[in-house]
């Protein structure tokens, strides 16, 4: 993708993608790889516009670990906790730009939730086997109920020379143990 000679940086993940003719702007074009990738397409905080594949969380190192080492429990509080199944998918299929759909099922998820199916077409995948890779890869995420907590709250106060900087220094994805 070229962007304009103004100050713009991208970060690219590793995957190679099969070309593909650009009738669309060069941020459909970004979008649209994300979107084969599974991963995530944002600007950050400094301006960059960032691509993660999506192994990028799972390769991605541990950037802080909240723990109760002192015995004063957790600075982290969670609140409303559920277990959804509104995003299953279980009926998962995948093509890529003139290749063939590539399908994959979980029949117990489908016994026990109801089929859900998933549609992703004219993927930049540069391979069927990558378009069936990437089937599996999202029915093994989502062919179960998630849990999941709709928000985290910090208390920096507890240690305020170590929390501030790690609560306020974090990206979208970035990982983080408790």
């Amino acid at each position: 993708v070229g962007w304009p000679t103004i100050d713009r940086n991208l970060d690219a993940g590793q995957t190679p993608l099969q070309s593909a003719a650009l009738d669309m702007s060069a941020l459909e074009h970004a979008q649209k790889v994300a979107e084969t990738e599974f991963g995530n397409f944002y600007v950050t905080a400094a301006g960059i516009m960032r691509f993660e594949e999506r192994n990028s969380a799972v390769d991605q190192a541990v950037l802080f670990a909240f723990s109760d080492a002192a015995g004063a429990g957790l600075p982290v509080t969670f609140s409303d906790p559920e277990i959804s199944d509104d995003q299953i998918r279980n009926d998962v299929t995948v093509s890529r730009l003139e290749g063939a759909a590539q399908n994959a099922k979980d029949a117990t998820s489908i016994a026990t939730y109801q089929i859900s199916s998933y549609t992703r077409d004219g993927l930049y995948n540069n391979s069927d086997d990558h378009s069936r890779y990437l089937a599996q890869f999202i029915l093994e995420a989502y062919k179960d109920p998630a849990e999941r907590v709709s928000r985290m709250a910090v208390n920096p106060y507890r240690d305020p020379t170590t929390l501030w900087p790690a609560v306020l220094g974090l990206e979208l994805t970035d990982r983080i143990t408790l």
